[in-house]
């Protein structure tokens, strides 16, 4: 699902920095670098992102944005 995504995401000038789940599998976690806040809003909105993410298995309904973040350094 985050390749599908990271193709959707990168036509519209963001993209994927790091993603990982828990343990069990139940949660994904997504840092993505994005041109503007509001951005995570539309795109998660867009029918065709919601049916790539329903069709991987993630329920939609359940999504949230934890926190935006200036900026980041992986080491």
């Amino acid at each position: 699902m985050a390749k599908k995504m990271e193709e959707f995401a990168g036509s519209e000038g963001a993209k994927i920095v790091w993603v990982a789940t828990n343990p069990d599998e139940t949660s994904v976690y997504v840092m993505m670098d994005v041109p503007n806040p509001e951005f995570m809003q539309t795109f998660g909105l867009r029918e065709d992102v919601k049916k790539a993410r329903e069709e991987a298995g993630a329920d939609v309904s359940s999504t949230t944005i934890i926190t935006p973040i200036g900026d980041y350094w992986l080491g």
